[in-house]
């Protein structure tokens, strides 16, 4: 605690009476502390180190003070280091072996052309890596049927020394080119869609689901380590009662289960009808796992908004535009372009998250109950559906009424 540190930009605070709920809102943790404790703590950290501010204080709180700063660090609240971009997701192509009905990307068939050449990617990479991410995350569509994928992927690693994960399909990955992607990704994501042939091939395609749990099985067979690989399922009208059955998939491999809420965006507006969940049936879903933990020890499980869209990660499209995350790739959210010249730092610095709600920026659990700018925005009837109702009860469990 001798370093000095600063209040991370993720930072949002719910006020109510003597009491301050401080929220990062880019890792979803929060603390709740006295209101003139927080204020004293934001008066002193931007001068003296947290150290400091413990040995400043009255004998009978320099204890208190020392754990609440422990906290706020853990927590990631106060951070010592400059907080820049941690991820960049890619995608190097619209072009896709497969014609998935909730496609976000509206990925094209792989007989359609590359927007962009192999050298215009290796000039999007070197910037890229000038702005060290920790994290680069290669997509598409499809990023394997480019024919100079391992061409991009192997220029990245001569220069990025840190982690960098592949979202793919799995379909083309085989014999001759898994140990070359074992080597150079530290994880592998993998859409399936469904936990059997039927499920999955209502979404993906028939025979799909076997050729990808052959390739799970290639990957683990040549070394690929089991929880560094994931499964996911886009939870849509067709699964969303057979979620259990999914992870229970997983479980049999021993990797990781990602269940992710469909988005009516790109092809997936156009069979929005078909595949998206009725929305009362979420939000009653939702409200019935709210009231059965209301009077559980909840809080212990509570997260907050983890969104750090536009500020801790960005995304660039197959043409080089950057968006502050794949779901909001629309020209309303466009913060410029790579190839252009734009920096992406400043874009980042430049980009401001507009409210699509001004009735809940006053909300005093808005963190806890807004998650997703870009499913608020897809949304028929965002956080109208017994509004009140959700805020009662997520009101018990933030504020132990």
């Amino acid at each position: 605690m001798e370093d000095k540190y600063s209040i991370s930009i993720y930072t949002t605070l719910i006020k109510r009476e003597q009491v301050t709920i401080v929220c990062n809102t880019g890792w979803g943790t929060f603390l709740k502390l006295p209101t003139e404790c927080w204020e004293n703590i934001e008066k002193y950290i931007a001068v003296y180190s947290p150290k400091e501010i413990c040995d400043a204080a009255q004998s009978e709180d320099k204890d208190y003070y020392e754990k609440i700063f422990s906290l706020l660090i853990e927590k990631k609240i106060l951070t010592k280091e400059k907080e820049t971009i941690d991820t960049i997701d890619v995608s190097l192509t619209n072009r896709c072996n497969l014609q998935c009905m909730h496609c976000a990307a509206s990925a094209k068939k792989v007989s359609d052309k590359e927007n962009l050449t192999t050298t215009q990617w290796k000039t999007i990479m070197d910037k890229i890596i000038l702005a060290q991410p920790n994290l680069i995350v290669l997509t598409g569509g499809e990023p394997l049927v480019r024919t100079d994928f391992e061409e991009i992927v192997s220029y990245i690693r001569t220069k990025h020394n840190k982690k960098m994960e592949l979202m793919t399909n799995g379909l083309l990955i085989n014999g001759e080119n898994v140990r070359k992607i074992i080597k150079w990704f530290d994880a592998i994501s993998i859409s399936i869609d469904g936990f059997n042939e039927e499920s999955c091939a209502a979404i993906r395609g028939k025979g799909v689901f076997q050729k990808v749990l052959n390739t799970v099985e290639l990957l683990i067979d040549n070394g690929f380590k089991r929880e560094r690989l994931s499964l996911s399922l886009v939870e849509t009208e067709q699964n969303y009662q057979q979620i259990d059955q999914f992870i229970s998939l997983c479980d049999r491999y021993g990797v990781k289960s990602v269940v992710r809420r469909f988005a009516p965006v790109g092809r997936g507006n156009d069979n929005r009808e078909k595949l998206q969940v009725d929305e009362n049936i979420f939000q009653k879903n939702e409200l019935h796992r709210l009231s059965k933990n209301k009077n559980r020890d909840a809080s212990n499980k509570l997260i907050c908004r983890s969104c750090r869209a536009g500020k801790g990660k960005l995304y660039i499209n197959y043409c080089g535009d950057i968006y502050p995350c794949q779901l909001l790739d629309t020209k309303e959210y466009c913060i410029g372009n790579i190839l252009k010249g734009d920096n992406i730092s400043l874009t980042t610095n430049s980009y401001r998250k507009t409210s699509l709600y001004n009735k809940c920026k006053d909300c005093d659990v808005e963190p806890f109950c807004r998650f997703c700018i870009a499913m608020e925005k897809c949304a028929e009837n965002p956080l109208e559906y017994n509004c009140m109702q959700r805020k009662n009860i997520i009101s018990k469990i933030v504020w132990g009424e």
